[in-house]
Formats: structure tokens, sequence, C-alpha cells
């Protein structure tokens, strides 16, 4: 185990995959994790790469990453990750892991209101509309763009009106 050696194979590993060398990245931070079992970042990485491969393994990938760190962003790309493969429950549980953990992300904060925006989406799929109702209310107070605003106001007014019974637009 080597973690001088597994940041450097890492560091080439981002390198790699912000110049889109994707199969290259999944080498670095394969390389990375070889080194030094116990980097999450390194599994998390190798994890978003394999996603934008569409490799499966990227959630064998964030597991061990969760497995070493609770981090936010490594349960909300599982959650997305379970919603691809339509495991709603597991996908819910992810994005709830990564919503109660929302004060670790450490990507842009502008970006945090898409973790109770998919939450409400997958509550709304289950038919628990009251739930939904409230993810998608701490969404929009978490000051989204105009764009995104208007995204999860739409999905806001479905929910109300299913949740009332009424129809859906």
């Amino acid at each position: 185990i080597n973690p001088t050696l597994a940041r450097l194979q890492a560091t080439q590993g981002v390198v790699a995959l912000r110049s889109g060398q994707l199969l290259k990245a999944r080498d670095h931070f394969e390389d990375a994790i070889d080194s030094s079992h116990k980097d999450a970042d390194a599994h998390h990485a190798l994890a978003v790469t394999m996603w934008r491969l569409r490799d499966v393994r990227a959630r064998e990938s964030l597991e061990r990453a969760l497995e070493i760190r609770i981090d936010p962003e490594s349960a909300f790309l599982l959650g997305q990750v379970h919603t691809f493969n339509k495991r709603i429950d597991s996908a819910i549980a992810q994005v709830k892991l990564a919503l109660d953990h929302l004060d670790l992300w450490t990507q842009p904060r502008a970006d945090r209101w898409q973790v109770p925006f998919l939450l409400g989406r997958l509550l709304a799929r289950k038919g628990q509309f009251a739930q939904a109702q409230q993810a998608l209310e701490q969404a929009l107070e978490l000051d989204p763009n105009p764009k995104s605003h208007r995204e999860i106001y739409r999905h806001l007014v479905w929910v109300r009106q299913k949740s009332s019974g009424g129809s859906a637009r």
C-alpha cells in the first residue's frame, strides 16, 4: 500500500477524465485503488468514470467508496445508478443518505437541489406523494437556477394534484 503513489495515479486519472479519455482514466483510478484500497475518492472517481462508460461495475465502486467514508456525492450517484437499473427502493435509500449528509457536499452549492429533487421524483413514483412534496419543497429552498426552479415547480404542482386526488395535468 502506497498512498503517495495512489494520489499520483488518482491525479493522473482526474486529468484523463477531464480531457475525456475515459479508458485511460479508468486505468489510472484502478491503479490508484490497487496502491491504496482505502482511498474513497479513487473509488468514487472510478465509479464516475465507469458510469460515463455505462459499465455496471460503477455500483460496486460506489458501494466500496461508501463503506470507506459516508459521502453525499457517492450516495447520490449510487441512487442514480439504482434509478437507472429500476431499483427504486435502493435508489430512495441512497438519495436519503445523500440528503442526510448534504452538509458534506463538496460540489458547487448550486447543484445541491438535485438531491431532494431526485428523492421527490422517486417517492412520487412509489405513490408517496406527501413525502415527495416535502422533498420537492426542500429542493426549491436550496435556491436552484431559474430553469431548474421551473422544473422543480412543475413536478411539485403534479405531486400536489396527485396527493389531493386531482388529475395530473
